[in-house]
């Protein structure tokens, strides 16, 4: 088709190209987009909090005022300021530029609040912090675990919600209709179901109708394909029981053999014939490349000759050759 000059040809390449060129973002596709974006946010919410819980905790373990000024139990209200003074010029952020002077700093003034203020002291003695009991807990986020175990916890969850529910919606944004090959999953099955190693051109013509008709809009046809049928169209022999698929393949038949016989002034609705043509062409390439892939030579040939009909818009000759037709 690429290789074809004709103007008809050149038309339906300028036309595919707009159509793709006009495609937009669908609105499922972005919403779901903007649940993983918005989860994304969420787990990095949840990081951040659960490092902060990690960071307080390790910093008011074992937390002790008396070592961190470097006084003894029984020491003085003067000799516990003293020791905060010389602290205080050692490590405070004015004297010290070092980044963990500041940390060092709060620390030490929480320990002399907590031996001097009335309310930091008891604080500390009932929670064992200057600041009281904390508002957020590591054991809020986990299980009641031992603390031994909590690290696995939090990995496992991390594991769970960063890389697990991602994965997940990423999979769910996936067609779960559409195959590699652009066909819609009901389209390939029947193609593998009704593969056969020696068929002619009819039976490739069948197949690609019955493969096809489920794209294909309802509409009486029956007129038109009494007209077709008089100019030589041969229709699908197999016909299926539901009447809104008969319907369907009875209008997949009315444009597929009006273009082949260039009877396109019996459509009605000629608008629906160029969408069919494309699903057809690609019904076709799926159906070269499993003749290919399983070595049916024959019926290899009859799509190709198939195929040629379909975009020269000339009946099969049902021989595998022939010369093209511009």
């Amino acid at each position: 088709v690429r290789l074809c000059s004709t103007q008809a040809m050149q038309e339906r390449r300028e036309a595919d190209m707009r159509r793709l060129k006009s495609r937009h973002i669908s609105a499922g596709f972005a919403s779901r987009l903007v649940l993983l974006a918005l989860l994304w946010c969420w787990l990095l919410y949840i990081v951040v909090q659960v490092r902060q819980v990690l960071a307080t905790s390790a910093l008011y373990q074992n937390f002790d005022p008396y070592a961190i000024l470097e006084v003894g139990g029984t020491s003085s209200s003067s000799q516990i300021k003293k020791a905060f003074h010389k602290l205080s010029l050692k490590y405070h952020p004015d004297k010290n530029p070092d980044a963990a002077a500041a940390e060092k700093f709060i620390l030490i003034k929480k320990a002399y609040d907590a031996l001097t203020d009335p309310v930091a002291k008891r604080n500390y003695r009932l929670y064992g912090n200057p600041d009281g009991p904390t508002r957020v807990e590591l054991s809020v986020a986990l299980p009641s675990v031992d603390k031994e175990k909590q690290g696995l916890v939090l990995v496992l969850f991390l594991l769970l919600f960063v890389i697990g529910v991602p994965l997940t919606l990423l999979y769910c944004m996936q067609s779960t209709t559409i195959d590699q090959n652009g066909l819609p999953r009901i389209t390939n099955e029947v193609l593998q179901k009704g593969l056969g190693d020696t068929m002619d051109v009819r039976a490739v013509q069948e197949l690609l109708l019955r493969a096809s008709a489920g794209e294909t809009k309802a509409r009486d046809s029956a007129d038109v394909r009494k007209q077709l049928s008089a100019a030589g169209a041969t229709f699908v022999r197999k016909r299926p029981e539901d009447a809104e698929d008969e319907a369907r393949l009875q209008q997949a038949e009315a444009l597929f053999w009006a273009h082949l016989l260039r009877r396109r002034d019996l459509l009605l609705e000629l608008d629906l014939l160029e969408p069919a043509l494309m699903h057809w062409e690609m019904t076709c390439k799926a159906l070269l490349q499993l003749a290919a892939k399983k070595g049916f030579s024959q019926t290899l040939h009859s799509t190709l000759d198939v195929f040629r009909g379909l975009v020269q818009a000339i009946e099969p000759s049902g021989k595998g050759g022939g010369a093209l037709l511009q």
